[in-house]
């Protein structure tokens, strides 16, 4: 196991974060107790730091989000999910995160947080990157201003964007995620309809 852990001293281990499923943390768990009486860190395999990430669960969330919001027909309409990966030239993102997670994944992430600088920029009235806000103007004496002041400014900017953009459409996208939640239980109670069915008919 301590080949994967680089060494501070002869017998000690840098510890590292290992993640993996309930299964896999708990099969891990129990072997490093079982060894935990040995007389070295070596013996006692020290050095893991254990913690559950559902990966199963995660790709099963992408893949609704990708099902629902990437299409590959859908290239010449902009702001689309596969608009933007051509746009952007990301050609190890797939249709199926099954396929190719990460990339997916890290794509998917670079869309939201793009999507929320979009917004925030229209909502304190940024036109681009090299222009002062117009609708939520910053103090004059502004690169004079202590820490405080500014986190201050930035409190109150970030409240008005959450104002604009969360609170006042959050009931739209709720409405999308129930929609999203009963269609996949709906897609899950086909097989077992089906089923049914086929018994009834004996």
């Amino acid at each position: 196991f301590q080949t994967y852990l680089p060494k501070i001293a002869e017998d000690t281990f840098d510890p590292q974060l290992l993640t993996g499923d309930q299964v896999s943390v708990e099969r891990a768990v129990n072997v490093i107790e079982s060894v935990s009486n040995g007389f070295s860190a070596e013996e006692c395999l020290e050095g893991f730091n254990l913690q559950i990430d559902d990966w199963h669960a995660a790709v099963k969330i992408l893949t609704q989000i990708f099902k629902h919001y990437y299409n590959c027909k859908s290239e010449s309409d902009t702001c689309t999910l596969y608009s933007d990966r051509t746009l952007i030239n990301r050609r190890n993102v797939k249709e199926d995160p099954k396929t190719a997670y990460r990339a997916d994944r890290y794509f998917f992430v670079l869309v939201v947080k793009s999507r929320i600088i979009a917004g925030a920029m229209k909502v304190v009235g940024i036109n681009d990157k090299c222009s002062s806000p117009t609708e939520f103007p910053m103090p004059e004496d502004m690169a004079k201003a202590s820490k405080e002041q500014k986190l201050h400014y930035l409190h109150k900017a970030a409240a008005k964007i959450i104002d604009e953009l969360v609170l006042e459409e959050s009931t739209g996208i709720n409405d999308i995620c129930n929609q999203i939640i009963l269609t996949q239980e709906q897609e899950d109670k086909k097989p077992a309809a089906t089923n049914l069915q086929w018994l009834i008919s004996l």
